[in-house]
C-alpha cells in the first residue's frame, strides 16, 4: 500500500504528489497509478482519479481535498451556490469521465501563461519547520506576482515537460528571475479578491448597483458599455490583463468588462469577475479616480 504524506496547508495537489513519490522512491507515475487503484481504475495516469485515491488513502471526505488542495474555490467563486454544489457533486462523481477531465483540469498547476512560482522565504521557512519545502496554492494564483505573506517578489521557474519536472519542488530551483509586481492599489485589491476567492470567504459585489454610483445607466447603453470598458482596460494595464488572461482580441470579447458587469456570473471566469470587480472595489473606495 502506498505510503501517503499528510498534506500541508494551502499545498497543491500535485505538490503531495511529488513528496509522495520522494518518500518512497517512486516516480510521480507510478503515484499516479497507485493511487487510482484506490478507486478500482487499474490502469490510468489521470491526476483526478489518484486525487479521488489519495481522499480514500487519508480517510478524509473528497470535498475536503477538493476545497483545501486544489482550485475548485477559486474558479467557483462567482458561481450561484446551487451551481457550485451540483459542480462539486459532478466533478466528484468517479463513474463520469467528463468529470475526471474536469477535476483534472481545477488540481492541476494553472495552464500558461501561469508557471510554478515560489516565494524563497516561504521555501526558507518551510525546510526550516517541516524539513521540506512544497507547492503553494496562493502562490499559483492568477495574477499573483508577490508572496501575500512575506511582500516579497515571487520567483518564476521554467516550465518543463519531462518527468523530472513533474517530480520537482521549489527546493529544486534557484532564486530565478522575479515576476514583476504591479505597484498600483488596482492590484492590491485584486490580490485581495483572489485570495478571498480562494478562502471561500469571497463576498460578491452587486455590479449594478456598484456602476450606477459611478453615475452609469443601467442597462449599459453602447456608449456606457465602451466607456467602462475602457475604463477598466486602461487601470489593469497589459501586464496584469495579460497575467489574468483577460486579453482575448476577437471582436465579440472587446467589450469583456461590460459584459461581466452587465451578463449572468456563470458566463465568465473567476479572473475577468475579479478584474471587474476590483475596478470598482477600487474606484468606491477611492483608491482609484473613475475615467469616464
Amino acid at each position: 500500500m502506498l505510503y501517503c504524506p499528510l498534506p500541508y496547508a494551502d499545498e497543491l495537489f500535485p505538490s503531495i504528489l511529488t513528496r509522495a513519490a520522494r518518500h518512497t522512491g517512486r516516480s510521480y507515475s507510478s503515484v499516479l497509478k497507485a493511487l487510482s487503484v484506490e478507486i478500482g481504475r487499474q490502469q490510468t495516469l489521470d491526476h483526478s482519479a489518484a486525487f479521488l485515491g489519495l481522499a480514500t488513502r487519508l480517510g478524509v471526505p473528497e470535498s475536503q481535498v477538493l476545497e483545501s488542495h486544489t482550485f475548485f474555490p477559486y474558479t467557483t467563486a462567482y458561481l450561484p451556490a446551487d451551481h457550485r454544489e451540483r459542480y462539486a457533486c459532478w466533478v466528484l462523481n468517479a463513474h463520469e469521465d467528463s468529470a475526471y477531465t474536469q477535476l483534472s483540469h481545477l488540481a492541476k498547476f494553472p495552464p500558461p501563461p501561469w508557471n510554478k512560482r515560489f516565494c524563497i522565504q516561504c521555501v526558507s521557512n518551510d525546510r526550516k519547520d517541516l524539513g521540506e519545502a512544497y507547492w503553494h496554492r496562493q502562490h499559483h494564483l492568477p495574477g499573483m506576482t508577490t508572496c501575500p505573506i512575506h511582500r516579497i517578489p515571487l520567483s518564476a521557474c521554467a516550465r518543463g515537460k519531462s518527468a523530472s519536472d513533474a517530480m520537482s519542488l521549489p527546493s529544486d530551483y534557484a532564486a530565478t528571475k522575479a515576476t514583476a509586481p504591479e505597484a498600483s492599489d488596482l492590484a492590491t485589491t485584486l490580490t485581495r479578491l483572489s485570495l478571498d476567492a480562494l478562502s471561500g470567504t469571497l463576498v460578491q459585489l452587486d455590479y449594478s448597483s456598484a456602476l450606477r454610483d459611478l453615475g452609469y445607466t443601467i442597462p449599459l447603453s453602447l456608449a456606457g458599455s465602451s466607456a467602462f470598458t475602457q475604463a477598466v482596460l486602461d487601470a489593469a494595464g497589459t501586464v496584469m490583463l495579460e497575467e489574468m488572461a483577460c486579453t482575448g482580441s476577437e471582436r465579440l470579447s472587446r467589450l469583456w468588462p461590460a459584459h461581466v458587469a452587465m451578463g449572468r456570473p456563470t458566463s465568465f471566469p473567476t479572473q475577468k469577475h475579479l478584474v471587474v470587480h476590483a475596478y470598482l472595489k477600487a474606484v468606491s473606495s477611492q483608491l482609484l479616480t473613475p475615467n469616464r
